[in-house]
């Protein structure tokens, strides 16, 4: 791998996460043990019925992100393709807090891992936070790091 050019190598492990999402959401029925549905049914609620929606549980952007999918397309399919986009956008974002902190090839392989782990591919699939949380967790610690390389 040295030698490459690391923004190909992570547009392809991208684009590797993006196709194995996109498969398992399709082999999938998006009904993992309640919780899936329980989400899906409350952005449907929202999309209907716009208001605060104050989260107990769940993070509250959930509901307002999936709602809001759901006014733009079907209300099924929509919040599963946007988890899956957001499954596919968390490796470059995974690959960048990895590459501050350790280097280019270390980030190369940490975003080909991500993109082919098992759980992760499969909460992308669902109507799930999880995926979601991760994506701001992750850049949360990218703009932190961002910050301290600065001087901050």
């Amino acid at each position: 791998m040295p030698g490459h050019n690391p923004k190909r190598f992570v547009l392809a492990a991208m684009l590797a996460a993006l196709a194995l999402r996109l498969v398992w959401m399709m082999l999938t029925d998006n009904s993992y043990e309640g919780d899936a549905l329980a989400r899906l049914a409350t952005a449907y609620d929202w999309k209907n019925n716009p208001r605060w929606f104050p989260s107990v549980d769940w993070m509250p952007l959930f509901p307002y992100l999936f709602g809001t999918a759901m006014k733009v397309g079907d209300a099924i399919w929509s919040p599963r393709i946007l988890n899956v986009l957001i499954g596919a956008a968390t490796v470059f974002v995974y690959y960048r807090v990895v590459c501050n902190e350790f280097g280019v090839e270390t980030g190369k392989w940490a975003a080909v891992f991500l993109s082919i782990f098992h759980t992760h591919i499969f909460i992308c699939g669902v109507t799930e936070t999880e995926a979601l949380f991760a994506l701001l967790v992750l850049l949360a610690v990218l703009f932190l790091q961002q910050h301290f390389q600065k001087g901050g």
